[in-house]
């Protein structure tokens, strides 16, 4: 009995120490289980909501798996009829253009809209729009390729038209690159035209459109589309029609072969390598590019798709022929040994050999869509592509719309899916370290703006492009357009700034105007305020064309306007900020009044959200300055009898002139001051060479100038004092980063060709001013992350 009595007591002491509660051992273990489900739940809940994956049950994820099991192959497979017919037609897309819509072109069979495409082992979802705008929600998909690239992303826009109607942000001149938006999705769709994908030469014979041959560069990318890649999240890379050409193989300027040379005496000692190594290079070289991007995106996700063969008969596309046929063709039209499938063998192989070798592992897919379309020669325009009677000539290269090319984009969705679910299901393994470092790389980011000091650190070499050259940008000054001017070092191009404690982005015109939408930006100072606006317009310009809308006699005073997002910018000549009168015939120094705003930029207040004032050289020349109508003292002034007072207490006086105008103004809005930046004249500034190095210098190497050094402080002190007062005041502190780049500036390219016919002792250099593109669009890579942790302040108020 003691015994008994002392199992029960011992028993109910353990039962109460579950929570106070009298409880079994049994009862506790079941209790526990649980509480560990529910807490397992907790988590796994949280991590959905911070994850980055859509919700899989809402976009309707299923994989198309055999009756076997085992993933279903999409691309193998035949057309079967489909009385339901295609989801748009010529009046019910928007964007279908002239050259693609068949119907609207005279063509009167209907049948080739009705096949759909069936893998033998599964059924392939016709396209859902609304999934695949969920898939790539905040995202941005760039077709990248030739005009067959473009025919399928103009079946996307159709095809996702039924769902949301895009917005048309950008085209160049020549409408090869589009960017269309879709606001409800913040998705950004892209084409980029590119012949070859790597660089090209066309050598004509009489007249621009009779090229004889073209030398093909196979190892250099194609810069128009590769320097925008880096703020991607899919791409869909594509080409081939333009390698069935006369071509010479070009690697490192040597010449290592060719392809349909005639034997002449220009092709001696050129051996013909075929087509398959051309084509084949072109695509080791773009995607070994995209592979080792080091700005790119890790998560990026490139699709080569494949070949897409024509179907012209009864002779070449410039010889007469055609393609008539009304109904797909049967299993005869697939040829496994013709060039269209070794074409397609040579860029899958090349797929493969990138993704073995690959450093940094990204993933890539293909699309396979060859074997598809060798059967659909009833699919293109032919005579119907509302250009047939201007030029006399049948197209079999591109498709209709709607019809058999719609099915890339089925193929493509259904792709997309089974990439986000193996990614999603290989974070299953551990949902709660996913969702811990999920958190802890957003909590790393907000504290990343918070905190980073982005005028301290280094420039490091960085083979990356950058966004825009003076091809692409038409708003580059002449004084500062280096590489049109002759400049033939271009090493200053490839350095980009590595702050000490954080991670300075690449600039990303579409964050910048989404930031800044329904806003006027005023720039605000002497050149350098407009050498700045300038490198920020040719930044935008890469996403969002935008129109000059108001501009004066001397062109100092400029307002231009992007529509796609309702921004104005202005930039607003003011080099001293208070009222001035610059030097003229009767007097060799300018006149500064200090306690007078400069109403050219104040008028203007009442309409701004942003004021950029950037401003610092003009108070090195000779001055006399005023204050209460009174000359108060002067700067370099012999002869005149003034005290000379240097420049450092009248900057600071300008600063709280103009710092507290705004303050007096009381509207809300963001001012910006930007710092110094120096100038790096080796010697008399009309002598050769006066700012020649031409790679910056490291970290440490160099020492701030005493001036500099005293013009920055002027700056930032008068900036704190009025924060600490409440001003919403920001410095843009740029003056050590400057101060390291003194490879950056036009020099003796401020002029073109300056050394025309031979070396001259003596030419003007510019050595103030920075060439565009180069290295003050750092400077607004910088304003962008200042302008995204204001948004984030924001937020969290």
């Amino acid at each position: 009995m003691g015994s008994a009595s002392f199992s029960e007591e011992n028993q109910t002491k353990k039962n109460k120490q579950i929570f106070g509660w009298e409880i079994s051992r049994r009862n506790a273990r079941v209790l526990r289980f649980g509480l560990c489900v529910f807490c397992a739940t907790g988590v796994f809940t949280l991590y959905l909501q911070n994850s980055p994956w859509p919700n899989l049950t809402m976009i309707g994820l299923k994989q198309q798996q055999t009756t076997r099991g085992e993933e279903c192959d999409i691309f193998n497979g035949h057309w079967v009829w489909d009385p339901k017919g295609p989801m748009y037609t010529n009046w019910s897309c928007p964007t279908l253009p002239s050259s693609k819509n068949c119907q609207g072109s005279g063509r009167t069979d209907q049948y080739y809209m009705n096949w759909r495409w069936k893998p033998n082992a599964c059924e392939l979802p016709r396209f859902d729009g609304s999934t695949f705008l969920s898939l790539v929600q905040s995202k941005k998909l760039a077709f990248i390729g030739d005009s067959v690239a473009r025919n399928q992303m103009e079946s996307l826009l159709c095809l996702l038209s039924q769902v949301e109607t895009p917005q048309d942000i950008y085209k160049d001149a020549e409408d090869r690159d589009r960017y269309w938006f879709f606001p409800s999705h913040n998705f950004t769709l892209i084409v980029i035209w590119s012949k070859f994908l790597v660089q090209v030469e066309e050598i004509t014979r009489n007249g621009p459109y009779d090229i004889d041959h073209t030398n093909i560069y196979i190892n250099k990318p194609d810069m128009n589309w590769a320097r925008r890649i880096h703020d991607l999240d899919y791409i869909v890379l594509s080409n081939g029609h333009w390698f069935f050409r006369k071509s010479y193989f070009y690697k490192s300027q040597k010449c290592v072969g060719c392809l349909y040379c005639g034997g002449g005496d220009e092709d001696k000692n050129v051996v013909d390598l075929g087509l398959e190594y051309g084509l084949g290079r072109a695509f080791r070289t773009a995607l070994k590019l995209i592979d080792e991007c080091k700005e790119c995106k890790d998560g990026l996700v490139t699709f080569l798709r494949t070949f897409s063969p024509s179907h012209f008969e009864n002779g070449a596309w410039n010889g007469g022929g055609g393609c008539n046929k009304t109904m797909p063709l049967g299993e005869e039209g697939v040829d496994l040994e013709g060039m269209d499938w070794r074409v397609r063998n040579t860029q899958i192989e090349e797929l493969e050999r990138v993704r073995k070798a690959g450093r940094r592992k990204r993933r890539m897919e293909v699309l396979d869509v060859t074997k598809s379309m060798l059967v659909r020669a009833d699919g293109h325009p032919d005579k119907h592509w509302g250009g047939y009677e201007y030029v006399n000539r049948s197209d079999c290269v591109h498709w209709c719309l709607p019809g058999p090319i719609d099915a890339w984009n089925e193929m493509l969705l259904e792709a997309m899916k089974r990439i986000l679910i193996s990614l999603f299901l290989s974070h299953l393994w551990s949902p709660t370290a996913a969702f811990v470092a999920g958190y802890h790389d957003q909590t790393k980011n907000r504290e990343s703006l918070q905190h980073c000091d982005f005028s301290m650190g280094q420039w490091i070499h960085d083979p990356t492009p950058p966004l825009y050259d003076e091809t692409t940008c038409k708003t580059i000054s002449e004084g500062q357009n280096c590489v049109g001017h002759g400049r033939p070092d271009t090493g200053y191009l490839y350095w980009q700034w590595h702050p000490s404690n954080c991670t300075l982005p690449r600039f990303d015109p579409a964050t910048f105007l989404s930031l800044t939408a329904n806003q006027k930006l005023l720039f605000v100072g002497d050149s350098m305020a407009r050498n700045q606006l300038e490198s920020l317009l040719c930044l935008l310009s890469t996403l969002s064309q935008p129109l000059l809308t108001a501009f004066d006699h001397t062109r100092k005073f400029r307002t231009w306007v992007f529509p796609s997002h309702n921004l104005t910018i202005s930039v607003l000549w003011s080099p001293f900020l208070v009222k001035g009168v610059e030097k003229d015939n009767d007097y060799n120094y300018n006149r500064l009044f200090l306690d007078v705003v400069d109403a050219r930029w104040a008028d203007e207040l009442k309409t701004a959200d942003m004021v950029l004032f950037s401003m610092g050289h003009w108070f090195l020349h000779p001055a006399v300055y005023f204050e209460g109508g009174e000359a108060v003292g002067c700067h370099y002034c012999p002869g005149l009898n003034h005290t000379e007072i240097g420049f450092f207490g009248v900057l600071r006086k300008v600063l709280r002139t103009s710092l507290g105008a705004i303050v007096e103004h009381g509207r809300e809005m963001k001012v910006v001051v930007t710092t110094f930046s120096p100038a790096h004249f080796d010697g008399e500034w009309d002598k050769a060479g006066a700012c020649d190095r031409k790679v910056p210098y490291k970290e440490g190497e160099k020492e701030l100038q005493w001036m500099d050094k005293e013009m920055r402080k002027v700056e930032v002190e008068e900036v704190e004092s009025f924060k600490r007062k409440g001003a919403n005041f920001e410095l843009l502190d740029v003056t050590n980063l400057a101060m390291m780049r003194p490879d950056a500036h036009p020099g003796p390219y401020m002029h073109a060709s300056p050394f025309n016919g031979g070396f001259k002792e003596r030419v003007q250099n510019d050595c103030v001013h920075w060439c565009l593109p180069g290295a003050i669009d750092t400077w607004n890579e910088i304003l962008l992350q200042m302008m995204r942790r204001w948004r984030h302040e924001e937020r969290r108020k």
